[in-house]
């Protein structure tokens, strides 16, 4: 008697558990998501009732783990069955809810949730998944989680010590016309199109946005264009940049994307290309002042607006990469200690080389020429007076015109300086000579007679366009060779 007991309680619980409704879940995850995105795609969950629910009312709460939107999110049934209503999608946090009414309900059916966007910036996932709970019908055992993105990835990377810098000297000559900015999608589908995208609740693709830091001088503008690197994937469709020239009051563009290849890798150069007004309304003033300009990309737009998708940005490469250097053609050189007495038979030859022109192929110098200024500051605080080089100036070296050409060098008396400058001897006191072309070097000899007495340094005064004269006497100036 108690073995048929207890064989008809197994029977009544097994008929109880066989007809119980319960919910299956299954997803089909999104393949991979940009890691500074705060909302970024995540693949769709499904839930299946495996038998007809009794009339009544459910809800089910998944649990994103990061904060979600919703605002594009929709559930909907569908199958052949039918009598379960999804209501409206609601959020909290990293929850989403999903009200469900039964009546009368019929299998097959399902309820799928399409549209939630999740924060993954910062967050430092290599995946996405979510986990669910129901307040009435019970969830299938060993399914209450659900992968819903398979990959977080940074959507691209930039910048070479390999690419190209533009150069421009101070007095408007372009050196180098073009600058370069490598960029190379970080995954195939990172460039995705708004209609890539999806176009529900979306606002626009996937964007950057391109910043200058560093001062363009008035009349020096950058003209904006793209390239395919050597050995690259090119970015299908078309690259947008909105301004397409930066300036001193344009320094910032947005880049957009058309119809990119989501299933390649892709990449391309930024070009910076360097354009100079010389002269009329809006002109550069010289000689412009040495200056370093780098460039950084983000994802754009920023966290700070409401557009889909948006992102936490972090400028790449880090600390910015120099696209342009605008170099000062001027070196200034220093002789501390120099004189000429005719009755003592002193007197100080001065030699400068042009060493512009080098050997290095690689980050070598421009090759520039130019006159030489010499500024003569007499011992005692006497009146100072200069000379320019020009055609016929004293000493061995020059060119015709009076410049020392680059790979050249000038070798000069003081007596002969002093004389071609109208002045008259003796004197004694320090030169500065401001010569008209980069990498100038100097030395100095003062000799009795005929013979070298005491051998100078020509020492590097830094350009003061880039580094101040003023307030420096606590640390002391730094002088170079």
């Amino acid at each position: 008697m108690k073995i048929k007991t207890i064989l008809a309680a197994v029977i009544v619980m097994f008929v109880f558990t066989t007809v119980q409704a319960q919910i299956s879940v299954s997803s089909t995850p999104v393949t991979i998501i940009r890691a500074d995105g705060i909302t970024e795609k995540t693949g769709d969950v499904v839930l299946t009732f495996n038998t007809a629910p009794a009339n009544g009312t459910d809800t089910v709460t998944l649990d994103y783990g990061v904060k979600v939107n919703i605002a594009a999110a929709t559930a909907t049934s569908s199958g052949s069955g039918s009598g379960v209503t999804p209501g409206t999608v609601a959020s909290s946090g990293n929850l989403v809810t999903i009200p469900l009414t039964f009546s009368s309900a019929a299998t097959p059916i399902a309820v799928t949730l399409k549209g939630v966007r999740v924060d993954v910036a910062g967050t430092g996932l290599s995946t996405l998944s979510v986990s669910l709970s129901s307040t009435v019908i019970p969830i299938v055992a060993g399914q209450n989680i659900t992968k819903v993105v398979n990959s977080v990835a940074a959507p691209m990377s930039a910048g070479k010590s390999t690419n190209a810098k533009a150069a421009l000297l101070d007095d408007g000559t372009i050196a180098v016309a073009v600058g370069l900015l490598s960029v190379t999608e970080g995954f195939a589908s990172a460039f995705a199109s708004s209609v890539q995208e999806g176009t529900t609740g979306v606002k626009n693709g996937y964007q950057m946005k391109l910043v200058l830091a560093g001062t363009l001088p008035k009349g020096v503008t950058l003209g904006l264009t793209s390239t395919t690197p050597s050995g690259k994937t090119a970015v299908s469709g078309t690259i947008t940049f909105t301004p397409s020239v930066l300036s001193s009051a344009a320094t910032k563009s947005v880049l957009s994307f058309s119809n990119t290849n989501t299933g390649l890798k892709e990449a391309f150069d930024i070009n910076f290309t360097v354009n100079v007004k010389t002269s009329g309304t809006g002109a550069i003033s010289k000689p412009l002042a040495a200056v370093v300009i780098s460039a950084t990309v983000t994802s754009d737009p920023d966290s700070t607006t409401t557009s889909v998708p948006r992102f936490n940005v972090t400028a790449l490469p880090s600390g910015g990469q120099t696209i342009l250097n605008i170099i000062s053609t001027t070196t200034n050189i220093l002789y501390t200690y120099t004189t000429w007495d005719a009755t003592l038979a002193y007197d100080t030859g001065l030699h400068i080389s042009n060493t512009s022109a080098d050997p290095f192929l690689v980050n070598g110098a421009t090759a520039t020429g130019g006159a030489i200024t010499y500024h003569f500051f007499p011992r005692g605080g006497g009146a100072t007076y200069s000379y320019a080089t020009v055609a016929g100036s004293p000493g061995t070296g020059l060119e015709a015109d009076g410049t020392v050409a680059g790979g050249g060098s000038h070798t000069v008396l003081l007596s002969e300086l002093i004389a071609a400058a109208g002045q008259s001897g003796p004197f004694t006191g320090y030169i500065i000579a401001v010569c008209g072309f980069t990498h100038g070097h100097g030395e100095g000899f003062v000799l009795s007679g005929t013979t070298i007495a005491q051998t100078l340094n020509g020492l590097i005064i830094p350009n003061p366009g880039s580094v101040t004269r003023k307030g420096v006497v606590a640390a002391g100036e730094q002088l170079s060779r």
